[in-house]
């Protein structure tokens, strides 16, 4: 139970111009990247409870993955940086 909650709050998001990277964990860390041409899929979700605290969800997906690749969570900024990477995603398809 403490590795669980100390995990969800040590996670970092980098948004770069070729990737977004998400790292995240205490005791044992996981990094994961998705090129933004690799990205299949990019959803922006905010329920009721997060809506309350100015929070919201962006989720990447790509191909031959299930479930989301990379899950920002908890996000203040979630509309400015769903609508980041659909430009950088465009960018990278040009």
């Amino acid at each position: 139970m403490l590795k669980a909650k100390m995990e969800l709050e040590n996670r970092e998001y980098r948004i770069y111009d070729d990737r977004i990277e998400q790292e995240k964990g205490v005791l044992s860390t996981t990094l994961r990247n998705v090129r933004y041409e690799e990205a299949t899929d990019i959803k922006r979700r905010q329920s009721l409870i997060e809506s309350r605290f100015g929070l919201g969800r962006v989720m990447i997906s790509t191909a031959g993955q299930s479930g989301n690749a990379i899950a920002m969570t908890d996000i203040p900024e979630h509309k400015e940086i769903y609508e980041m990477i659909q430009e950088k995603q465009r960018q990278a398809a040009q």
